[in-house]
């Protein structure tokens, strides 16, 4: 399994288990599998359709954060496969991943850089 931590707030407007990524939240943890697996975006930072998105992706060692367009939309720590006893080791390497979730969707201009540290996430 995988799993990692991050902040949420409670959105009654989602699906369960209505979370959604919050600066200040309280802490979940993420574990494929489990209800809290699926945690909305901050917001729907995404342009409308038609529109090219940007979107940064800055990784230093277990940790993420999520850039649409300019706006942070989510981040998170720790970053783990978990064994079955619970034990985690943390992912701090391995392949990248391009995907859509139940939408075609095109790529273009991808850049890979080496960073040193994550930029700061701050609340809109």
């Amino acid at each position: 399994m995988f799993g990692g931590r991050t902040t949420v707030g409670h959105d009654a407007g989602l699906i369960a288990p209505h979370l959604r990524f919050q600066l200040g939240g309280h802490e979940v943890d993420m574990i494929n599998g489990t209800p809290t697996w699926n945690v909305e975006a901050a917001r729907d930072a995404e342009r409308p359709i038609g529109q090219w998105n940007t979107l940064d992706l800055y990784v230093v060692g277990d940790r993420a954060v999520h850039v649409v367009n300019g706006i942070p939309v989510a981040q998170v720590r720790d970053i783990a496969i978990i064994a079955p006893d619970g034990s985690r080791r943390p992912l701090t390497h391995g392949r990248i991943q391009l995907q859509s979730e139940g939408a075609e969707t095109w790529f273009r201009n991808i850049t890979i850089e080496p960073i040193a540290s994550i930029p700061r996430i701050v609340a809109e």
